[in-house]
């Protein structure tokens, strides 16, 4: 007999798992990209739980803090116009 997987929606998966401390369009460019693994039913994200487990369990780099701008790919140095 086949075990059913369990699959949350990223509100669901928001809300069962606090540590996802990431918001909905974060997770959903993850999603878009391949960072976290899932599928689309009609407009909805829909995340397997075991996927989403593997996913808290991956360490991942701190982005800038809050209110930092992001550096350029270019090191800050701009060239002259």
């Amino acid at each position: 007999m086949a075990e059913e997987r369990k699959e949350l929606t990223i509100k669901e998966a928001r809300e069962a798992f606090p540590a996802l401390d990431l918001q909905n369009t974060v997770l959903s460019q993850y999603l878009k990209v391949g960072r976290l693994k899932g599928r689309k039913i009609g407009n909805t994200w829909v995340i397997d739980v075991e996927d989403l487990k593997r996913f808290l369990a991956t360490p991942r780099k701190p982005g800038p803090p809050a209110g930092q701008p992001k550096k350029s790919r270019d090191g800050g140095h701009s060239s002259p116009a």
